[in-house]
């Protein structure tokens, strides 16, 4: 089997780390969760539009008739700095959640690699009638039992 995760988290480290993510929500007490419906509704600003953004709001600094009424300019710039202050947040973290998503599906699949072993090697042991591999080998079948659409994983005490 090929072995690329070989690791622990220790508990103060796991603690520390639980901690330090409270704390960014913590210091974050602006952000919003929005439905999906209202989510899609927003008009989305990516790196090709926010120049367009910066420069609206930088002509409109220098020419007060050029922003309507209903606009607090304000507001706007306090959104793009925002915007821009968030971007520089949300870099390093997407890296960080990605190597965190990957580093958990190697560990996930090495360890089911070890536990589909150990389920074959109980299979193997209950056709030669190896005692105590037969239960072994009935209480992991269950977990390749299909269940219709739902294939939750059954509701088994680990003996």
């Amino acid at each position: 089997m090929d072995q690329r995760i070989s690791a622990a988290i220790p508990a103060a480290d796991l603690d520390s780390i639980l901690k330090s993510v409270s704390d960014i929500n913590t210091k974050l007490p602006f952000l919003v969760g929005l439905d999906p419906v209202t989510f899609k509704r927003l008009v989305k600003v990516n790196n090709t539009r926010i120049p367009f953004v910066e420069q609206a709001l930088a002509l409109s600094g220098h020419n007060a008739l050029l922003v309507p009424q209903f606009c607090d300019l304000a507001e706007a710039n306090k959104d793009l700095n925002l915007y821009h202050d968030l971007d520089k947040i949300i870099a390093p973290l997407s890296n960080l959640l990605r190597m965190l998503e990957q580093t958990k599906a190697a560990a996930g699949s090495e360890a089911y690699q070890s536990a589909r072993a150990i389920y074959e090697m109980a299979k193997s042991g209950k056709k030669k009638g190896i005692v105590g591999f037969e239960t072994s080998a009935d209480q992991l079948k269950v977990f390749f039992e299909h269940h219709g659409r739902n294939n939750k994983a059954p509701d088994i005490p680990i003996t």
